[in-house]
């Protein structure tokens, strides 16, 4: 792969717990450049302490680093049991303490493990979260589109991808029809 990786470039793609750890190394590592997170959810799990799993998102006004977060709409509150992204630790309080460049990407009837790739072989797990309704493949689609997008716009510097991320093509891919909703600074 000699020639097609730039190793000066770092840039962190999670899911879940998986986007609040990417942010987290962030913070602590200055050689990462980029972070995009799906659903990123800041919970501390039983057992945890706040010095053993911080509450990350309240370290999100010392990244000074592009940041995208993609999040759903579904799974903030449960009808039984702990939501799978409650309102209070998911994407939208990260995305609340970001300085610019952020982007905050809410997918309409998306849930928590709208994300994953096949939602058919989840199983039990997924039986925690709301059912989506919106199909999988739109949600992986836009979650592809907007990670490639940002990537290819803040981690290799190519400005004509604004347009994927918050311009025309944007709006009216996701915006104009129903799909998500959009905000950044």
């Amino acid at each position: 792969i000699s020639g097609l990786v730039d190793l000066t470039r770092t840039a962190l793609v999670g899911h879940s717990v998986g986007g609040k750890l990417g942010l987290l190394a962030a913070t602590l590592d200055p050689q990462v450049d980029v972070v995009v997170t799906l659903d990123p959810v800041d919970g501390v799990p039983a057992g945890c302490t706040l010095q053993n799993c911080p509450d990350v998102s309240s370290l999100m006004s010392s990244l000074a680093i592009p940041t995208l977060f993609v999040g759903e709409t579904l799974d903030a509150t449960s009808e039984f049991g702990q939501a799978c992204a409650p309102a209070a630790d998911n994407y939208t309080t990260f995305y609340a303490g970001t300085p610019p460049p952020s982007v905050e990407v809410t997918v309409l009837g998306a849930g928590h493990m709208s994300f994953l790739d096949d939602l058919a072989n989840c199983g039990f797990t997924c039986s925690f979260c709301r059912t989506p309704t919106t199909a999988n493949a739109t949600v992986n689609g836009l979650a592809k589109a907007y990670t490639v997008a940002f990537l290819q716009r803040h981690l290799r510097g190519i400005a004509s991808y604004d347009t994927y991320i918050t311009g025309a093509l944007a709006q009216s891919r996701y915006i104009d029809t129903g799909i998500a909703t959009l905000q950044s600074r």
